[in-house]
């Protein structure tokens, strides 16, 4: 962001700068009054920590007071003829050059046409002679009699536009169409009006900590200083064409305008040197803050990824650099520098998209929402120098290209959690093509490593060990036209997906070769036989023979694919040769005239696999075909074992031996997937499973995990299109031959036998009416009172853990691709047994559905299981999943692997083990002092085949995507798992009561899209969603509270077996009461003698009430139990609306909440748990495609 950028205000107000300085400042005694808004809708979302009298711009505006036809009638706006329309282009100079100007497709663009400057609208103009004088439309309205037409006619054409809020067409109605003054000062409103704003898509209430790279809505309310002129912050909006945006308001002017991060920061810091006398204390205290030791891994390559302090840089947005040489730096260092010279790395950073030419003349969106500008990149240099401090914070491994390519569709994902305008994105792009050319270059040709006396070097250089241990690039190199060059190659794709496309890197060594004889002469040797490179990486000789590259037969398929003569088998050959085009080592091993006995048995079992293709080929009927595909997926699993088995015992390029084999293999998977496409219903199909046992598990009212957490969770995948085609359905329930196959085979694999034991009896004892009986606690009395339930939980959980196990089948056996559990209870606390890892309690968790899961896909065929060598398990939910890692990685065990990215860290969760030995300060919404449960267990890894991640107090939006695109791809990419199994937590959503993320319903989506990228590459896009956390779900009924302000639950029996009609009473919207009772159904009575109401959990029981029509979704309904519990109307207040959940919330289900947790809850109807499932199960089906 240039300096020029900020030499004039950038109002998208329509009014006058003429007029502005009328406005008045409100007193102090008016500001504190917070007056209200009288066009604010009553049914929108409010913030619970913040209350709409404490919004910024009521600090400073007075609301109420600046709109004065408040007391008018409202009138009906009728839309404009075309004889109107044409009219106000006339006077609005629509369709002259050199502006062109038409009709903008946002209400904002349009309205800001009254600050257009035009000539005197009154005034014909004679042909060949234009009038040179121009001022805003707004100020001819003001002298010119009838005006007041055209403006009010330009605010009926915004009226009727799409998309214009409700809020604004509430000002027009009501505003005097006969006053100029009266129309400008409602437009004046509506870009700061705090409705307006939220309806149009801006945030208006701050938040406690920064969210993303820019701090988000952290920097509402923020003073800043701005054209010399005082001004607040009042909203945040992140555009998809410029990135993020805030809209400042100046306060002695009422008068909006906006600000990109850059000149956010700028403003800030103007403020504080005007008023505080202070600079900016983070870039001053980070100026000695590198360490003279910190080296970063691969370094020895020359490439990094490093955060810039640069003007127009955003902190905390890695981007590709190159680290220069000791050597390039000699003569260049400051005196006096010597201290700061070791702790700092000279860096070229490749295509920066800082320092970027974003003059004043450059067009800019109106609020947001107009027309995206042109790219403001092409003129920024394509390398910039500067020394970054050496700390982790600053500079981090570059982790792309694993596979020695450039991965599109990753480096699109990774660009998604940046927070940068899409136009940066090919700067983007070009900063990794070229850090992949020079790595590969430096990989190839230079050969650099770190060596010993580099540490003694750096100190005779005065400069930093990195410096010592980067490559020493030839010049040639790096004066090669890299513009030029990168021109040439394909434009990126900019649109809203990337497909799975790969790029090769740049080869400059052959550039080079080309510029010297006899290349430069257009002479190329005929001698031109090296073998071409494979992947990225320079040739290789294969591990199990010496081949002569000329002679080279491996195009040969395996002898035993075939039989001489016998022409039946031709095709497989021919199918044969697909699998292996371009995998050099595989095609080696197959043709290995000196074939160990232990290949010998892998290229059987491949011939035989190929055999059952062929058989496959015989159409039959379709239940026989699907017979047939379903043994030779389980044979293909047995060969799959037997080829990571035999080939996991070469050296050397073991990894790239095993990535071709994975590769082969799932290309053979998807061929008999295939085979029979036309009759399978499941090819490439995105499931959503469930069971209605899971609602018989029934908790406490003051517990987050509510019941109504499951009939949610449906409606979340409803709206992302599940249940809407074949291809994307829902599978209401699981067949009972899983349950009894989960108890008796796949439960004692997860969890110790006296766990089962315990849990089922405690469920067993339960009394019908008991809701939130404690579960988990232990002879001692320990075990936390979070972990609760009811007579139906155990068949709850065990249902959970077999809706899992099917899933698990129908992905493996090709129904489909991907699937979405939507159960409870959560489960990804639940170990061996009670207090797991030490954690002081079970975190809501039962059963542990993903460890079931994945012991059972690894379990071999004669236990039960399915016999895959790999699952890896990533973790996403705000909490470390200790029972996860406590059943499958206590201990290092190769089939694992268990990912896990959460809230916490050593310096949140830093309670001493004296001060506590049992963890008991780490609670589930913790803190800093108390630390985040499950505790410290998720702050280090404690083998390789886990990789915890923590990222701090809470999780924000763009350190989750660092670590997935750092740190999860090269690790699961490494590991190649059979399965996915993802454990999706959404309660890091920064509605959720828990308080422990700032991510968006977005971001989950984003994070499944990486995962599931993952899955498409190592075992043909094959996972397993399990719902765990995520209790963003507002209130699904009325709220019934007594004097005291506590929930009155119906006491309700749990029916699962035998249908109940119960007694209970109904309000009616009404006010009338009306009493069900069936004769045949006999109701308990407690202790006291009161009668108590029997009530039914599922759909199908449901039908069985004899007439009794309980309409449990009326917005207004209350049920009342019999036993008389009393409330006290008005005196609390209700829920701003009731959650509409359809038929998938039983009738029987209550859902009543403490008030501080209705306080929390009513943000997520904006945006919450639903929004993150709709999001999650959308990128589930989006990979499949």
């Amino acid at each position: 962001m240039s300096t020029a950028a900020g030499s004039r205000k950038r109002s998208t107000s329509s009014v006058s700068q003429d007029d502005v300085k009328s406005g008045k400042q409100v007193k102090k005694s008016e500001l504190e009054k917070g007056p209200s808004n009288p066009f604010a809708d009553t049914s929108s979302p409010t913030d619970p920590f913040v209350s709409l009298d404490d919004e910024v711009v009521r600090a400073f505006v007075d609301l109420k007071k600046d709109h004065s036809n408040g007391n008018l009638s409202i009138r009906t706006v009728l839309p404009l003829s075309d004889f109107e329309i044409k009219e106000l282009e006339r006077v609005l100079h629509f369709h002259e050059p050199p502006e062109e100007d038409e009709w903008r497709p946002d209400w904002s663009g349009n309205i800001a046409y009254l600050d257009k400057e035009v000539p005197n609208p009154k005034v014909v103009p004679v042909k060949e002679k234009k009038s040179s004088f121009k001022q805003p439309f707004i100020a001819w309205a003001h002298t010119i009699p009838g005006a007041a037409t055209w403006v009010y006619n330009l605010l009926r054409y915004v009226y009727h536009k799409d998309g214009t809020p409700s809020a604004a067409r509430a000002m027009i109605r009501s505003v005097d169409a006969s006053s100029v003054t009266a129309m400008e000062e409602a437009v004046r409103r509506m870009t700061y009006d705090p409705d307006v704003l939220r309806e149009d898509g801006w945030v208006t209430k701050r938040v406690l900590t920064p969210v993303g790279a820019t701090g988000g809505a952290y920097h509402i309310a923020a003073k800043i200083r701005w054209m010399d002129s005082d001004a607040v912050i009042i909203a945040y909006v992140h555009d998809p064409e410029i990135g993020d945006l805030w809209k400042a308001l100046w306060i002695d002017e009422k008068t909006c305008f906006d600000l990109e991060y850059e000149e956010v920061l700028k403003a800030k810091r103007k403020w504080e040197r005007k008023y505080m006398n202070q600079v900016d204390n983070n870039r001053k205290s980070a100026r000695y803050g590198g360490s003279a030791d910190y080296i970063v891994p691969g370094t020895h390559y020359g490439i990094v990824l490093a955060a810039s302090f640069g003007k127009g840089a955003r902190p905390g947005v890695y981007w590709p650099a190159r680290v220069m040489h000791a050597s390039e730096t000699v003569g260049t260092a400051q005196p006096g520098k010597r201290n700061s010279a070791k702790q700092k790395v000279d860096l070229i950073f490749l295509a920066p998209y800082w320092q970027a030419d974003q003059g004043p003349g450059r067009p800019r969106k109106p609020d947001g929402m107009s027309e995206a500008p042109g790219s403001a990149f092409a003129s920024v240099p394509l390398f910039l120098l500067e020394s970054v401090e050496a700390t982790d914070e600053m500079i981090k491994e570059y982790t792309f290209g694993a596979n020695g390519k450039l991965d599109m569709n990753e480096l699109r994902m990774s660009f998604q959690f940046t927070g940068l305008p899409k136009q940066a994105f090919s700067r983007y792009v070009d900063g990794h093509r070229l850090a992949m050319a020079l790595k590969l270059y430096a990989k190839n040709h230079l050969n650099a490593k770190m060596t010993p006396p580099d540490r003694a070097s750096a100190g005779l250089f005065e400069t930093h060990v990195m410096s010592i241990q980067a490559p020493h690039f030839p010049r040639v190199i790096l004066e090669l036209p890299f513009v030029y060059i990168l021109d040439q190659l394909n434009r990126v794709n900019d649109g809203k997906r990337l497909m799975a496309e790969e790029e090769q890197p740049l080869q400059l060594h052959e550039i080079v070769k080309v510029m010297e004889p006899p290349g430069c002469w257009g002479v190329h040797p005929t001698e031109a036989t090296t073998q071409p490179v494979t992947n990225g990486a320079p040739p290789a000789w294969s591990p199990f023979q010496s081949l002569d590259l000329k002679n080279d037969t491996s195009s040969l398929p395996p002898a035993s694919l075939f039989v001489e003569g016998d022409n039946s088998s031709a095709p497989s050959n021919d199918l044969f040769q697909t699998m292996v085009t371009g995998l050099t080592f595989l095609k080696r091993i197959f043709n290995d005239k000196q074939i160990a006995p232990s290949v010998t048995l892998l290229r059987t079992s491949v011939s035989e696999l190929f055999a059952l293709l062929s058989e496959m080929l015989e159409r039959k009927s379709p239940a026989e075909n699907r017979k047939k595909q379903k043994s030779t997926i389980k044979y293909w699993v047995t060969v799959k074992r037997i080829g990571i088995e035999t080939l996991t015992m070469y050296g050397g390029e073991k990894h790239e031996v095993l990535a071709e084999w994975n590769l082969f293999i799932e290309r053979v998977y998807k061929q008999i997937l295939n085979t029979f496409a036309e009759g399978t219903d499941g090819k490439r199909a995105s499931l959503v499973l469930s069971d209605y046992r899971c609602n018989g598990h029934r908790t406490s009212d003051g517990c987050f995990e509510r019941a109504v957490r499951l009939p949610a969770a449906l409606k979340g995948a409803k709206l992302a299109g599940a249940g809407t085609n074949p291809y994307h359905s829902i599978v209401p329930s699981v067949d009972d031959v899983y349950i009894d196959f989960a108890l008796k085979k796949v439960l004692p694999m997860a969890h110790a036998k006296s766990y089962l034991e315990r849990m089922r009896m405690r469920c067993a004892l339960a009394k019908d009416d008991d809701r939130g009986l404690i579960l988990t606690d232990d002879s001692s009395g320990d075990g936390g009172a979070d972990t609760r339930g009811s007579k139906g939980t155990w068949d709850a959980a065990v249902a959970a853990v077999a809706t899992v196990v099917s899933a698990v089948d129908k992905i493996i056996y090709g129904e489909a691709s991907s699937a979405f559990c939507a159960t409870r209870p959560p489960g990804h606390h639940a170990g061996r047994t009670l207090h797991p890892m030490k954690a002081v309690s079970n975190g809501f968790c039962i059963l542990n559905a993903a460890a079931c899961a994945a012991l059972y896909a690894v379990a071999p065929v004669s236990e039960g299981g399915l016999g895959l060598s790999k699952v890896c398990v990533i973790d996403f939910d705000v909490h470390h999943g200790n029972g996860t890692q406590d059943i499958l990685c206590s201990t290092y065990d190769p089939r694992f692997l268990y990912v896990s990215m959460h809230a916490g860290g050593a310096h949140v969760n830093g309670v001493s083990m004296e001060d506590d030995p049992d963890h008991q300060l780490h609670v589930l919404a913790g803190s800093a002092k108390q630390g985040i449960y499950p505790g410290r267990c998720g702050d280090t890894s404690p083998h390789e085949g886990v990789l915890n991640i923590p990222l701090g107090e809470k999780v924000l939006s763009h350190d989750i995507g660092l670590a997935l695109i750092s740190k999860v791809v090269p690790k699961v990419s490494t590991f190649l798992p059979d399965m996915v199994i993802i454990s999706a937590g959404f309660d890091a959503h920064k509605c959720d009561p828990m308080g422990l993320g700032g991510l968006s319903a977005a971001d989950f989506g984003h994070i499944t899209d990486v995962i599931c990228s993952l899955a498409a590459k190592s075992c043909s896009g094959r996972v397993v969603s399990i719902l765990e956390g995520g209790y963003g779900v507002p209130c699904c009924r009325e709220q019934r509270r007594d004097a005291n302000g506590d929930s009155i639950s119906i006491t309700s029996s749990v029916c699962l077996d035998v249908g109940v009609t119960p007694t209970y009473t109904i309000s009616s919207p009404k006010g009338d009461t009306d009493v069900f009772e069936n004769d045949a159904t006999t109701s308990s009575r407690d202790t006291a003698g009161v009668p108590e109401t029997k009530l039914i959990t599922d759909s199908v029981h449901r039908e069985k009430d004899h007439g009794v029509n309980v309409n449990s979704t009326a917005p207004n309904q209350m049920l009342f139990a019999s036993n008389g519990g009393s409330t006290v109307p008005g005196t609390f207040p209700q829920p701003s609306r009731i959650l509409y959940l359809g038929d998938d919330l039983p009738s029987d289900m209550d859902d009543q909440v403490p008030l501080a947790l209705q306080t929390r809850l009513e943000k997520c109807y904006a945006e919450g748990f639903i929004e993150c499932v709709c999001e999650h199960v959308r990128a589930l089906a989006r990979s499949t495609k």
